[in-house]
């Protein structure tokens, strides 16, 4: 019973509030924390060509990312503007 509590009391702590990855500074968060796990450089444009960005799916708030920006590298793309991810091209 204890545990059910608090796995509910988990899942209610780790849900984000209404129009919360609107936020691109929340949004850059989420992809610094998640290149610290990968072990590369966030602001090196290299290191997020040779990553798998879909691995950032698993991590809580991946899909939504996804959905509200029209795809992951396009969330990254708008959460680093100073990095010219080129390479992508336009509409990945």
């Amino acid at each position: 019973m204890i545990l059910l509590m608090l796995k509910k009391q988990n899942i209610s702590a780790s849900k984000k509030p209404s129009n919360y990855w609107k936020d691109l500074n929340n949004v850059r968060a989420f992809f610094n924390e998640f290149a610290l796990e990968q072990g590369f450089d966030p602001t090196d444009p290299q290191a997020w060509y040779s990553c798998n960005i879909e691995q950032a799916m698993v991590k809580k708030g991946g899909f939504t990312i996804r959905e509200q920006y029209r795809g992951l590298r396009l969330a990254v793309k708008q959460a680093y503007p100073e990095l010219a991810l080129e390479e992508w091209g336009k509409g990945t």
